[in-house]
Parts: C-alpha cells; structure tokens; sequence
C-alpha cells in the first residue's frame, strides 16, 4: 500500500509543540499509521471512529487541526466539517479530508466548511505531513480541487 511505502521517505523534524491533531476515520489502520508518523514530531494525537464521536471529542478539546475521512458511520467528514463552521469557536479549524472515492463537491457545498485540502486514498503520508505542516506553520490554504457535478 502507498500509504507503508511513503513511510521510510519523510523523516523531516517538524517542531510542533504539542500543537493538536484530531484525526477522524473509521479505519483503524489509517488513523493508526498517521499518529505514528505525527507523535514523533511533537504532535499530540486524539482519534475519533466517526463524525459523531469526533464532534463530541472537539466539545473537550479543541484540535489545531482535523483530518478526516470523507465517507464514516453516523455522520460524514462533510457533515462534520460544515457543522464546525456553524460554531464560532470551531469554524477557524482547517481541515484536511481524505477520501477512499472521487467524491466532487461543489463550491456551496465546501463554503459551509473549512476544508482546505483533499487527499485522495490510498495517499501519500510525506504529502500528508507536508500539508499538515503547511496549515499550521505558515496558514496557507490549499484550494480543493472543485469540480463542476451534474
């Protein structure tokens, strides 16, 4: 799998300091893979199964940053994320969606969220790190790749 095969090439410090990542997907291995490339690098990691669990997780704590599968049980990655937008102590959170399909959302669909970058599965966990980094040294945004649906 791409994912175990990125491993070995990204072995950059990124000096975090304990800055806190919420990951959310209903795949063990996934989320288990990516809080194993994070913890080392001085990220905090806090894994939720599914939107649900994950919207309760934020309730305590408040993440730096979200990635989330798209597709879960209960509700969605973009449920999640446009409920997130609705609170103003949350809507500020990026977040990185995962998909395991070419899922195409429109532009008012993604307004009501803060969703800054798509990762498509299986991916690349150097990519991943380098987004991630991105996000919470520099504040840049990623554009989602928007694509016109019927």
């Amino acid at each position: 799998m791409r994912l175990l095969a990125d491993l070995a090439l990204f072995s950059p410090d990124l000096p975090m300091n304990g800055k806190l990542i919420l990951l959310v997907d209903d795949e063990l291995y996934v989320t288990s893979v990516i809080a194993q490339q994070l913890r080392p690098r001085g990220f905090e990691v806090v894994v939720a199964c599914d939107g649900a669990e994950a919207l309760a997780i934020i309730k305590e704590r408040r993440p730096d940053l979200i990635v989330s599968d798209y597709q879960m049980p209960e509700i969605t990655g973009l449920e999640m994320a446009a409920r997130l937008c609705e609170d103003p102590a949350t809507m500020q959170i990026p977040i990185i969606m995962l998909t395991a399909r070419e899922h195409c959302l429109n532009a008012s669909e993604l307004a009501r969220t803060n969703i800054r970058a798509f990762m498509a599965k299986p991916f690349s966990i150097k990519q991943l790190l380098g987004k991630i980094e991105r996000l919470l040294t520099a504040g840049m945004t990623d554009s989602p790749p928007l694509r016109k649906t019927a």
